[in-house]
Parts: C-alpha cells; structure tokens; sequence
C-alpha cells in the first residue's frame, strides 16, 4: 500500500468528515459542467437523500461546489489548491482505496 503525500492527508483530515462526503465529492467533481440534487447523487451513491443535502451543504461551506437553483449543486472549487487536491484524491482513489479510507478513519480532530 502506498503512502498518501502529506498534502493529500491534510486536505483529507481538514475537509473530508465521512465515506459518504468522499463518495459525494467524488461524483460531482467527475462532471464539473453538470448540476447536481441531492436525489440525482442519491441515485449513484445510494446512502441517504438528506444526508447527501447536508453534505452538499457542507460542501458548499467548505468551498468545494456552488449552490444553483433549485437546489441544484455544482463542482467549483474555491481555489486553485483545492481544485489540485481534489484532483490529487480522484487520482489516488483510483490507485488504492484503502488507503483514502485509511487516512479518513485515522484523522485526528
């Protein structure tokens, strides 16, 4: 298993509170143009419709996507570190799993 670069570990521990949230980042940054609910993620990560809202929200706070209308979410991060680290994370998910979920369950407050 691969070590995950500091920076990736850190936007992970800072930004990243659960498998769902990552799950959800994931999905809306792989088709940055489209439009998002939380019922049209629902609909790929099956977990929970309003806790995907909340997370949406969440995300929202954090920088990571864009409120539309109608509830309506968007990818667009708030800087370009964070568009790097995002990218960073779709890359290592891709290459280990484990070791994404690793570092989300070994995160310290």
């Amino acid at each position: 298993m691969e070590r995950l670069p500091d920076h990736l570990r850190h936007f992970i521990a800072s930004q990243i509170n659960s498998v769902e949230q990552l799950e959800i980042l994931l999905v809306v940054s792989e088709s940055p143009s489209r439009s998002w609910t939380a019922q049209s993620v629902f609909k790929i990560i099956q977990s929970n419709e309003n806790s995907i809202a909340s997370k949406l929200q969440l995300m929202k706070r954090q920088g990571l996507v864009k409120e539309g209308e109608k509830d309506t979410f968007r990818f667009s991060p708030a800087s370009d570190e964070i568009a790097q680290s995002v990218e960073a994370l779709k890359e290592a998910y891709k290459i280990s799993r484990v070791s994404i979920i690793e570092a989300l369950f070994s995160r310290t407050s």
